[in-house]
């Protein structure tokens, strides 16, 4: 007699003694990839991976992306993936290499219906303006062209730098003031992190560069 089985991935266990069986449904890992995120299309690295408690609806809360484009996939490869031809909602489109997602710089909550491919960014409209630390140090604005100001309500600034998104030193700038304006002009497309120093302690914000 054989086991009945539905369509589906899962973990199996077998207890050749007992000759209990368990078929547990493993459900699909959905992820993002591109230029508009932080994992560009050759990286090694996985994908920004989403959460899901049934398999079909999948999540991603605060995503920072940049302009460019992005496809959904699934289990970290190609077989499976989807691109779209509209923004900020659509249909996916399967396993298309030439359509990718349009993106709008901007911070997003993500859902995407494994079932129907519909795909919705939401923007985050909270994480698009001015970041400020509980100790009162604010980054604005966000996302920034050509100037960054970096400040504090009462605080002296001793050192200023910013990190690419790896966490590697790029810039770095002296302050000898509260409030100061950093020229960000020469720096590329793409998210990065400004490292405050004062006296008292040290904050480091994410920013978008458009």
């Amino acid at each position: 007699m054989d086991v009945p089985v539905l369509v589906g991935v899962y973990d199996v266990t077998f207890n050749l003694n007992s000759k209990e069986y368990s078929f547990i449904y493993k459900f699909p890992v959905i992820g993002i990839r591109g230029n508009a995120t932080t994992v560009d299309w050759g990286s090694t690295d996985g994908d920004i991976l989403f959460s899901t408690t049934d398999g079909v609806t999948y999540t991603k809360s605060n995503c920072t992306l940049i302009n460019g484009g992005l496809k959904f996939r699934q289990d970290n490869d190609w077989p499976n993936n989807w691109g779209g031809a509209t923004w900020p909602s659509g249909t996916g489109i399967f396993n298309q290499d030439g359509v990718d997602i349009p993106v709008e710089e901007g911070n997003y909550n993500i859902t995407f219906d494994n079932v129907t491919k519909e795909y919705n960014f939401e923007a985050n409209e909270t994480a698009n303006t001015v970041n400020i630390t509980e100790k009162g140090i604010f980054v604005y604005p966000n996302p920034a062209k050509n100037a960054l100001n970096v400040g504090t309500a009462n605080k002296q600034l001793s050192d200023i730098k910013i990190l690419d998104a790896t966490g590697k030193i790029i810039a770095s700038f002296p302050a000898d003031k509260a409030n100061t304006e950093l020229d960000i002009s020469a720096l590329s497309y793409g998210i990065y992190f400004v490292q405050i120093s004062t006296e008292q302690s040290i904050s480091t914000l994410k920013f978008i560069k458009n």
